[in-house]
């Protein structure tokens, strides 16, 4: 009998991605997409990634110093139960914003490295039965003048 896989690293990253056009929402001009990025590693070499939006707030300290030393030793496939330790170790910090980000990036990783443990895909473990889905298309963030409608015409068309 194998041994159970346990975590042995947490690597994290911020990555900016330029717009080619800026975005506005709620009054805002977007000019690049902030998303920040995790990987849980296992001591077997097995790997889970998870990506937030950051939206300009840094998240690698709440990992590095609060909850990746939660994680380390730990069985990846106990996804609640981890869960629930990092909530409770964020208690007093506040479970709002930016933590509940960090915790909800590191959680994705934890289930995209669940589901290869486990030989199934994610929405399989969390009980989906449909093999397809209808996608939805989002537009109409460019310009700042929301009763201006022709640049996402033009993108729809396309």
């Amino acid at each position: 009998m194998s041994a159970a896989p346990v975590v042995a690293g947490v690597d994290c990253m911020t990555v900016r991605l330029p717009l080619g056009r800026p975005l506005w929402a709620a009054g805002l001009e977007i000019r690049a997409r902030d998303f920040f990025v995790v990987r849980v590693r296992t001591a077997c070499g097995r790997a889970g990634h998870g990506f937030v939006k950051s939206r300009g707030v840094r998240l690698d300290a709440i990992v590095a110093e609060t909850l990746a030393p939660l994680l380390l030793g730990q069985d990846p496939r106990r996804t609640e139960a981890l869960w629930r330790s990092m909530m409770a170790a964020t208690q007093l910090a506040g479970r709002h914003g930016a933590v509940l980000r960090a915790i909800g990036c590191l959680d994705i990783a934890l289930w995209d490295l669940k589901g290869q443990l486990c030989g199934e895909p994610v929405f399989r473990l969390l009980g989906g039965g449909r093999e397809r889905v209808r996608a939805m298309a989002v537009a109409g963030y460019y310009e700042r003048d929301p009763d201006d409608t022709g640049p996402m015409h033009e993108d729809l068309a396309a």
